[in-house]
């Protein structure tokens, strides 16, 4: 029989992290050059994982006691296992395997065992073994003083201690971050389960914890059906919760969670799920909750009534082409998601199933809406009840002279229970021809038009004008030329580029078409962003018309380390006042407000962003949003600050302006801690949010505190305190305080 090794397999499994915690520290020799025979009766079987093979730098047979003895170098390789020795002694006529001296084991299931004793079983099955160190196939750790296999299945360990945590490299005598310890240790790997008895948990050293019994999942297994950790917390008004999680493997691809959860001072029950299921072609999660309230947690105060949400996601391919999906969410009321502390959920909940194909450049899509409003200030009437939408949008290929057509057709459809619908279908032909001159400026030629088609019923025309119904048009074929010109140039390492970028637009004027419903350019923001764009508007029921010129320029300054500075500003002239602009957008007069931003980055520790909109006469701001990053790791701090001026308030809300903060310090390699804030300055002015959190978190385990104080108010949402606390242990779970 030919001689194989197998160090190569046990270098790479074994050597690479076996330090400390369990004294995992074995050393090997080289392989002896020549090989050991085997013994006829060691090397019967039908096929190769049934063979054993063995070597040795030295063998004896003691055929008087039915002994074969290896010494130096022992290597025994039998169904995939493999047992490395100083010696080893087979016994025949007791079918047994002796083995001593700097012993390893490597398992099936990647598990590699240490000891200085080990008593095996001819067939690998069952074996004993005392002062027992095991290094995982997830790099987790276990000792034990005694150690017994049967079966081949189990493995039970007495007097067992496990930790996935690594040992301090500075002080390996230092307490693990935790581990756990047990009377018996059960790892069963058929069931790939790990069983504790008379357990309990050491924190830095220090007990904290004690079972009778725990359990939990192998590192070759992913999932596995259980009670996950509960959560314990408080929750503003609602008081004192207890949730205990129960996780179900239904299938290798779906699962299911059912989370019951009582509130103690309410005396409230709730109960929440989740199923989740990977398909063939796609996946689809489906959440959903629900709780019997009496008078205190009822939406409608003083009345007993059932509240409750769902939700459901889902996307599915149909072919290379072709994927269809849904996004749903159904709540019982306005406030229940809020109350409840279900996140993710702002003022309205949308549901919507879809179809969508991509192809080449091209794009086509069908959407269908409904929408549910969680806003207590917002009339129900002005949410539609229905919204269908379709579009196709084509990008052709360049011809030799570099021109190229794109075409885009959209379909909509609104329905509401006030009867104020509307129907639109819209498209856009649009021809391009980008240049760059030998001197570097860059020129692109468009000419498009775009014609939309509307029935509507019940339109608002002004308050002294009957509400108009019937079918309107509208169109709007527009002509523009862009230049570019960016001059570069060098001082040492540092890169300056100064690039002027003007755009002539020729139209016609569009004026203030009341009878043309406004669906999908409601809310109109003049910015940098926009400026250098044909239509201003984010939606096609209003268009930039007229003859006018965007202009401005971009100024930046790169270093070699790194370092970066952006600065740009432009303006828009207009040869008439268009009357289509809304006021105060900035763009109503000739000459409209100056947009730009600023960004200063010289190195790592400090990050500004300015972006603004300022005031054509005078400069004085009118929108205003700054962003400011500074400091290290250590100690990093971030304010943001925003304002919109009743000058530059399209909605005629008044002033907005809030400012936030956060400090953020890593006080040493695992602990750090946040500081965060929002605070509105406008009226009603007042603190909004606040809070501060503390986390520790390395290879293993995570603890992090949480504290924030929202001052939200809606009917049964009162302002309320919150304070978390998450424990999370690697391989066996979290739990939250």
């Amino acid at each position: 029989m030919a001689n194989v090794t197998f160090k190569s397999i046990i270098y790479s499994v074994a050597i690479g992290g076996l330090t400390s915690i369990l004294s995992i520290t074995p050393s090997y020799q080289a392989m002896a050059n020549t090989a050991a025979q085997i013994s006829p009766e060691i090397s019967q079987a039908s096929n190769d994982d049934e063979n054993i093979q063995f070597s040795a730098d030295n063998l004896i047979h003691d055929k008087d006691n039915s002994l074969t003895i290896a010494r130096g170098n022992v290597e025994i390789s039998y169904r995939g296992e493999v047992l490395l020795a100083d010696e080893i002694t087979f016994n025949r006529a007791a079918e047994q395997i002796s083995a001593k001296g700097n012993i390893s084991f490597l398992q099936k299931n990647g598990d590699v065992l240490f000891s200085d004793n080990l008593a095996l079983k001819t067939d690998f099955m069952s074996g004993a073994a005392e002062n027992v160190r095991v290094l995982m196939s997830d790099d987790s750790r276990a000792a034990a003083a005694k150690m017994r296999r049967e079966g081949g299945r189990f493995t039970i360990f007495e007097k067992g201690v496990y930790s996935p945590c690594k040992p301090c490299e500075e002080n390996p005598k230092k307490p693990l971050v935790w581990q756990l310890k047990a009377n018996e240790i059960r790892h069963d790997t058929k069931q790939q389960r790990v069983e504790y008895k008379d357990a309990y948990i050491e924190l830095f050293g220090i007990p904290i914890a004690y079972t009778p019994y725990l359990s939990h999942p192998d590192p070759t297994r992913k999932k596995a059906t259980g009670f996950l950790s509960p959560n314990y917390g408080s929750n503003g008004d609602l008081g004192t919760f207890i949730e205990t999680p129960y996780y179900i493997d239904t299938s290798p691809s779906s699962d299911f969670i059912l989370s019951p959860l009582w509130y103690t001072s309410e005396n409230q029950f709730l109960l929440s799920g989740k199923y989740r299921r990977q398909t063939s072609n796609g996946q689809f999660e489906v959440s959903a909750s629900g709780t019997q309230t009496d008078g205190i947690g009822s939406y409608t105060s003083g009345e007993e009534e059932f509240r409750g949400h769902l939700t459901a996601d889902g996307l599915f391919d149909i072919d290379s082409t072709w994927r269809w999906g849904i996004d749903a969410a159904r709540s019982t009321d306005k406030t229940y998601l809020k109350r409840y502390n279900f996140e993710g959920h702002d003022t309205t909940l949308t549901s919507n199933i879809f179809m969508e194909g991509f192809r080449h450049k091209n794009y086509m899509a069908a959407n269908a809406y409904t929408f549910q409003n969680l806003r207590s200030s917002r009339d129900d009437d002005e949410v539609p009840d229905f919204v269908g939408t379709g579009e196709y949008n084509f990008v052709g290929e360049p011809s030799r002279h570099g021109d190229y057509w794109t075409l885009d057709g959209s379909f909509l459809s609104i329905m509401r229970s006030n009867s104020n619908d509307t129907q639109r279908v819209h498209g856009k032909a649009a021809w391009n021809l980008p240049t760059t001159l030998d001197t570097g400026e860059i020129y692109t030629l468009s000419a498009s038009l775009q014609s939309s088609l509307y029935y509507v019923s019940s339109q608002d025309v002004g308050s002294t004008t009957p509400k108009y119904s019937g079918v309107r048009g509208q169109y709007m074929p527009q002509v523009s030329l862009k230049w570019q010109y960016p001059l570069a140039r060098k001082h040492g390492t540092v890169t300056e580029v100064f690039e002027p970028i003007a755009a002539f637009y020729v139209a016609p004027n569009v004026g203030n078409r009341t009878k043309i419903p406004n669906e999908d350019s409601l809310d109109f923001q003049f910015s940098d962003s926009n400026l250098f764009t044909e239509n201003k508007f984010d939606g096609v029921d209003r268009f930039t018309g007229g003859h006018h010129i965007d202009y401005g320029f971009k100024w930046s300054v790169q270093g070699a380390s790194g370092g970066s500075s952006h600065f740009f500003i432009g303006q828009s002239y207009r040869l008439r006042k268009d009357s289509a602009m809304p006021e105060k957008s900035g763009l109503e007069d000739h000459f409209s407000d100056y947009v730009g931003r600023a960004r200063i980055s010289p190195n790592n520790f400090i990050d500004l962003l300015y972006r603004f909109r300022l005031a054509k006469e005078s400069f004085e701001p009118r929108q205003s949003d700054f962003d400011l990053t500074i400091g290290p790791e250590s100690l990093r701090f971030n304010l943001d600050y925003n304002f919109i001026g009743r000058e530059a308030d399209t909605g005629n809300f008044g002033d907005r302006e809030q400012v936030g903060a956060t400090i953020s310090t890593k006080l040493s390699r695992y602990w750090s801690s946040q500081l965060y804030g929002t605070h509105r300055l406008s009226n009603p002015s007042g603190m909004m949010t606040a809070g501060t959190s503390f986390k520790y978190e390395d290879e293993c385990f995570t603890f992090n505190i949480d504290f924030k104080r929202s001052r939200f108010e809606d009917q049964d949402v009162t302002a309320n305190d919150s304070i978390k606390a998450t424990i999370t242990f690697k391989n066996l779970g979290e739990i939250s305080l």
